[in-house]
């Protein structure tokens, strides 16, 4: 098969573009964005950087990427939360070739049953899907045992709907139901190639914390690169095969997935697109994820998690409405980024910001992320109080 055609341009789409854009930028790549915020630090590293409307977000992307000057032989990139509009994924793959997976891989791994249908090694066990009415029936009868579930939204992003205890469903219902498992949360990161699947790495997320303003099972950060054993390694890296075999993935993509009390991986989703994790790995020693996408042929290798520095993410949540500082002054221009101007207006429940930390391990790094978070709520009190003192 003949090598992938060398290209200096990507075209990055999605809710926000900063992180993708980002690693481009570490691929020597020049990246052409169009999302939800246009933050500064996307407008200092992007070619082009141009706001989608939320009121006709995400099909007004389709619309910018057939009048926008874009380089013509430049590919594009999908982030989140995209994988929930597959006709949309199918509109661009019309236009550009992807560097995520395409309508028909994203339609087959969004099924939540899938991992059901892999054929797995011993260290992976799916989690258990109760679709079926009549399964839910029987929980609430009390006669399913003591499994607990959660009710997730079909075509969810970053825990946003994700209940405790199944639903009723109603005809075709947009929730199904999962088994709860306790453990620790993981977001693993793979780039599906035409000779090979690499498993790029491994994070801890954060979920639900309340530091970051987060609740539930919301997605707040990611920390890593994370150690894992021989097995569960082995495992992984038998999951994301199976699935690229299964259902045709290419590019990149990642798996949310829990390491129960047994040491078992149990995965929970695919999310077929550039992920929060791969941020992360990069800034802790990983070779620019696009970079074999570009002008190399393989240019990307896994972090050593036992000997690298533990890097880390947190999105930070807006715990009231409120209005943004200068936040790269105020916090240092290596410890921010998804930096809105000075002056946005910022309800609760949005993402201020995102803080960046590094430390010797992963319960430092999450220390230094929440006392960064404590100093952007601080900064956000005292911008609230400035309009109506001035």
């Amino acid at each position: 098969m003949p090598p992938p055609p060398i290209v200096s341009d990507v075209i990055i789409l999605g809710a926000s573009a900063r992180a993708a854009a980002h690693s481009a930028q570490r691929a020597s790549l020049r990246s052409w964005c169009c999302d939800l915020f246009v933050d500064q630090d996307l407008v200092e590293v992007a070619e082009v950087a141009d706001r989608c409307a939320a009121d006709v977000y995400p099909w007004a992307l389709v619309d910018w990427l057939d009048r926008a000057a874009l380089p013509s032989d430049a590919p594009v990139l999908l982030t989140g939360a995209l994988e929930n509009h597959a006709r949309l994924v199918a509109a661009v793959a019309g236009r550009r070739p992807l560097w995520t997976p395409g309508p028909a891989a994203i339609l087959a791994v969004r099924d939540p049953r899938i991992f059901a249908t892999l054929p797995l090694p011993g260290s992976v066990v799916p989690c258990a899907t109760a679709v079926d009415a009549a399964s839910i029936a029987r929980w609430h009868a009390g006669e399913a045992g003591p499994t607990a579930f959660l009710s997730k939204p079909r075509f969810g992003a970053a825990g946003r709907g994700i209940h405790r205890g199944p639903h009723r469903p109603a005809g075709r219902s947009q929730r199904y139901c999962q088994a709860y498992v306790e453990g620790l949360p993981i977001s693993v990161v793979y780039r599906a190639g035409s000779e090979r699947t690499a498993c790029l790495g491994v994070t801890r997320q954060l979920i639900g914390e309340a530091a970051f303003g987060a609740g539930g099972f919301r997605y707040c950060g990611n920390i890593g690169p994370l150690w894992v054993s021989p097995s569960q390694r082995e495992g992984l890296m038998a999951l994301g095969e199976a699935l690229v075999q299964r259902c045709g993935l290419c590019g990149l993509f990642g798996i949310d997935a829990i390491i129960d009390q047994a040491g078992c991986v149990r995965p929970l989703e695919v999310n077929p697109r550039y992920t929060a994790g791969i941020e992360v790995l990069e800034r802790a020693g990983t070779a620019p994820v696009l970079a074999a996408f570009g002008r190399e042929r393989d240019g990307s290798h896994d972090v050593d998690a036992a000997h690298a520095t533990v890097t880390g993410k947190a999105v930070v949540y807006a715990r009231d409405d409120g209005v943004t500082p200068a936040l790269a002054s105020v916090l240092g221009g290596m410890h921010v980024a998804d930096v809105p101007a000075a002056g946005t207006f910022v309800r609760r429940d949005e993402p201020i910001c995102t803080v960046l930390a590094s430390a010797g391990d992963g319960e430092a790094c999450e220390a230094a992320l929440r006392r960064l978070a404590a100093k952007v709520y601080a900064v956000m009190g005292e911008a609230e109080k400035s309009p109506r003192d001035a």
